[in-house]
């Protein structure tokens, strides 16, 4: 379920209006912003980490893949791990924003959910950022035996 969604069914006003009639149409528009920055956020999660498994796999299958080829696939994904860093932690800011937020947060009802939201994102995200590192860690090793440097994500 989105954001909203989740709001909607925790939350409704005694006037039978939903959550986001509460809302100021500034925050409305944020929290909508937002659950679209989380969907999007999540399928780019999604990819990497296929990404990154595919890429482990054809490793392991094919023994000692081009060494070329995997430094150019690593570069790949330093550089979209560099150009997501921001947006990342402004999502995640942003949750925290709204989860510290009393008014459109409902204590009970949409906390945990939320927190659930921060939680799956960072550890997600920072996962990524590890198997990164340990994918550098394995190209150095692999390219030191070409004789051949490989400069640090």
């Amino acid at each position: 379920k989105t954001l909203g969604e989740k709001m909607q069914d925790t939350m409704v006003a005694p006037s039978g209006f939903g959550p986001r009639d509460l809302l100021s149409p500034e925050s409305g528009s944020l929290v909508r912003q937002l659950e679209v920055r989380i969907k999007e956020l999540k399928g780019w999660l999604r990819d990497t980490e296929l990404f990154i498994f595919n890429s482990c796999l054809r490793q392991e299958s094919e023994g000692t893949i081009n060494a070329e080829k995997q430094l150019q696939y690593f570069k790949s994904l330093c550089c979209e791990i560099q150009q997501r860093r921001r947006g990342v932690g402004s999502v995640l800011r942003l949750c925290q924003h709204l989860l510290d937020d009393q008014e459109t947060c409902n204590l009970n009802a949409d906390h945990q959910p939320m927190q659930l939201i921060i939680v799956n994102l960072e550890r997600r995200w920072e996962a990524i950022v590890m198997q990164a590192v340990q994918w550098q860690t394995r190209l150095q090793r692999k390219l030191a035996k070409h004789a051949v440097s490989v400069t640090p994500a």
